[in-house]
C-alpha cells in the first residue's frame, strides 16, 4: 500500500470513529420539554409559577448548547430536568387557579348568606 492510500485509509477511519462516537442529539427528549413548557405556558405557569417556567427554559436552553457540544448524556438529563419543571410549573398554575376559583366560590356563598340573614330579618 502506498503512503497515499495509508493516510487515506487512516483519514477515512478516523471520520467514521468520529461519527460513529458522536451521541446523537435527544429529540424526544428536547420535542417533550418544549411541549411541556408550551402547555404550562397555556395554563398560566408565567402568572402563577414563574420561577418554575424559567428554570425548565433555561435547562432545556442549556441542554440545547451541550448537545451541540456532542454531550448527549447531559443534553438527556438536562431536558428531562426542562420537563420536570415544566410539569411542576403546570401543576402549581392549576392548583392556584383551583384556589382562586374556590376563593371566589366563598366570597359568593358569603355574599348569598349575608343576603338571607337580612332579608329574615
Amino acid at each position: 500500500m502506498t503512503y497515499k492510500g495509508l493516510v487515506g485509509v487512516t483519514v477515512s477511519a478516523l471520520m467514521l470513529a468520529a461519527c460513529a462516537a458522536a451521541p446523537e442529539r435527544p429529540e424526544a427528549e428536547f420535542s417533550r420539554a418544549q411541549t411541556l413548557i408550551q402547555a404550562a405556558e397555556q395554563q398560566g405557569a408565567q402568572e402563577f409559577a414563574g420561577a418554575e417556567l424559567e428554570s425548565a427554559r433555561r435547562k432545556l436552553d442549556q441542554a440545547g448548547i451541550v448537545a451541540d457540544e456532542g454531550k448527549g448524556e447531559q443534553a438527556t438529563r438536562l431536558a428531562q430536568q426542562a420537563a420536570v419543571d415544566a410539569e411542576l410549573a403546570a401543576a402549581k398554575a392549576a392548583a392556584a387557579k383551583a384556589r382562586k376559583a374556590a376563593d371566589e366560590l366563598d366570597r359568593s356563598i358569603e355574599t348569598l348568606r349575608s343576603e338571607a340573614v337580612r332579608n329574615q330579618t
